[in-house]
């Protein structure tokens, strides 16, 4: 009884570049957000409201980006 074994080739199909893409789009979404939340005055930021508004919304949108890439990958 021999055994076939089928090698799946990374990267073969369209959709895997555009995929990683993505992911990389997330990472950068990510280091962009830590930058600003650890340099605030970069932003603009100059109150705790600005700050807390910032860290709300940025927690929303990184968890719903993230939410598609690890549905995408």
């Amino acid at each position: 009884m021999g055994l076939t074994v089928t090698r799946r080739r990374v990267l073969t199909h369209p959709d895997d570049a555009h995929a990683i893409v993505y992911h990389l789009i997330v990472v950068a979404a990510y280091a962009l957000a830590f930058y600003l939340y650890l340099l605030p005055e970069r932003a603009g930021l100059d109150g705790p409201w600005e700050r807390a508004a910032f860290v709300a919304a940025s927690a929303l949108m990184l968890g719903w980006i993230s939410g598609i890439d690890v549905g995408v990958n």
